[in-house]
């Protein structure tokens, strides 16, 4: 691992629809080869290419924000500026959060793996899912320094204090992300948080939480 200093702001180079692959290939060549993410720990990809209009770049494997801590396991691939909200959430809240409801500290955070070339909810007939761009992120449960696992299909829910951690982690980011859905959103995410920065409304600043 690797930590990359601070440098040009967070950008993310959208496939546009009908744009063949050469094209955006060609533009995605003009970016920084590095994301430029205070102390994260990251390894920065080659742009990343799927069917349609998937695709991510600049594209990173994220492992870690500033400190090294908590970790991500599964080292998901997304885009960079997902990468720059992450870090912060995971840094900042997510610590916060745990040592003040659980007196412990986040080792690990459990994700799926980023991108994934797919329509949303998995349904062909649905748009494309952020996942598809790299700007999405599915959280499935945390690590604690204890040693103990908290997860969101066995701890949703019910009165005791890992659930209203996991509450209280859903409603923090809902102050970062511009979705975040969970269990109480739908079936489809029972057993995780979706986490993305999707464009919504004219401006983009219309957020979901559910």
């Amino acid at each position: 691992m690797h930590a990359v200093p601070i440098g040009l702001p967070l950008q993310v180079l959208a496939r546009s629809p009908g744009e063949t692959l050469p094209d955006w290939l060609a533009r995605a060549q003009l970016l920084p080869e590095a994301c430029p993410i205070e102390g994260a720990f990251l390894t920065s990809l080659p742009p990343l290419v799927g069917e349609g209009s998937c695709g991510v770049a600049p594209a990173v494997r994220l492992e870690a924000p500033a400190g090294g801590k908590p970790g991500l396991p599964s080292r998901p691939e997304i885009s960079c500026g997902l990468a720059g909200l992450l870090s912060t959430f995971f840094r900042q809240d997510l610590r916060e959060i745990a040592r003040r409801m659980l007196d412990e500290d986040v080792t690990e955070v459990l994700t799926g793996p980023g991108y994934v070339c797919r329509h949303r909810n998995g349904n062909p007939e649905a748009k494309i899912s952020e996942h598809a761009k790299g700007e999405a992120l599915d959280v499935t449960g945390f690590v604690l320094s204890s040693g103990v696992r908290v997860t969101v299909a066995d701890d949703w829910g019910g009165e005791s204090r890992e659930a209203a951690f996991l509450k209280a982690v859903h409603s923090a980011a809902c102050g970062h992300f511009t979705t975040v859905l969970g269990p109480e959103a739908d079936a489809d995410h029972a057993d995780h948080f979706h986490l993305d920065r999707g464009c919504h409304g004219r401006d983009c600043t219309y957020r979901i939480c559910q």
